[in-house]
């Protein structure tokens, strides 16, 4: 009977909204031109309405209606085909990003009485870093981790998982892609990634993703592998440009050698009559 009232009671406060995310404000910072996901951290449920909004005017960005089971997104330009929204969560997906998104995105879950709201600071640097194929590359985090992070790595526009540390587990897991086996090692302080033996799959976006209960953070980086082969080719290319000039200069002496003077001034006899 006891458990039961307390039962009752967490029910009639959750459903009240008492203990609901009201006023929780997480910061997000994501890349120019990489994508970020808004998680609400909820199951929709088959009569919830989830609403996202955009902005002081709380500009309409998407909406799943579980009683109608329909899906509606954004036809402002600046949305257009950016959108995506998860149909068991409600979690907002936004592709190719710019920094006209940057902004606050409200959530609303009318059912639950759930509301969130988001600060999506979309930033322009992406760290280009290079290396010669079959050569080790680090990339660094410049952070240190904190009780509870989770960070990710991905790779490429798939967002193909690299490596995830779990703190709260304390578990590393990294990726079954026939590209990053027994290549891949994380630093168990910063969570920078090494991958090593890189190979020309090893090129492209890296992002980093760093999250806690209260902040997302993501960092990409451009990796650029150097095929051995094309920089043998440049090498071989210079030897031979070098090679060509000391002939020409070598040439252009001796021709000055046989065709003037002691005193400098062109010989016409042998010019005329060369040996």
């Amino acid at each position: 009977m006891g458990l039961s009232l307390i039962s009752l009671c967490l029910s009639l406060l959750i459903h009240s909204g008492v203990f609901s995310d009201a006023g929780d404000l997480k910061s997000v910072s994501v890349m120019n031109g990489d994508s970020v996901t808004l998680n609400t951290y909820v199951i929709k449920h088959k009569d919830d309405v989830i609403m996202w909004y955009y902005g002081p005017k709380n500009t309409f960005v998407a909406r799943i209606n579980g009683k109608a089971n329909s899906t509606m997104y954004s036809d402002d330009e600046m949305f257009k085909d950016r959108l995506k929204m998860n149909d068991q969560t409600g979690d907002l997906t936004i592709t190719n990003i710019t920094s006209q998104h940057s902004g606050v995105y409200t959530l609303n879950i009318s059912k639950k009485k759930v509301y969130k709201t988001f600060n999506v600071n979309v930033s322009g640097e992406v760290k280009s870093v290079s290396v010669r194929e079959g050569h080790s590359v680090i990339l660094y985090t410049h952070v240190l981790k904190q009780g509870r992070d989770l960070i990710e790595w991905t790779h490429g526009p798939e967002n193909t998982l690299v490596a995830i540390f779990d703190e709260n587990v304390n578990r590393i897991m990294f990726s079954k892609d026939e590209r990053f086996i027994d290549r891949v090692k994380l630093d168990d302080q910063t969570g920078a990634l090494m991958i090593h033996e890189t190979t020309s799959h090893h090129s492209g976006l890296h992002t980093l993703k760093i999250s806690n209960n209260r902040n997302v953070s993501y960092k990409t980086f451009e990796v650029t592998i150097q095929d051995v082969r094309v920089l043998w080719h440049w090498v071989i290319s210079a030897v031979g440009l070098l090679l060509l000039i000391c002939v020409c200069i070598l040439t252009k002496s001796r021709f000055n050698k046989n065709f003037t003077g002691s005193d400098g001034c062109l010989n016409l006899h042998k010019l005329q009559h060369p040996v």
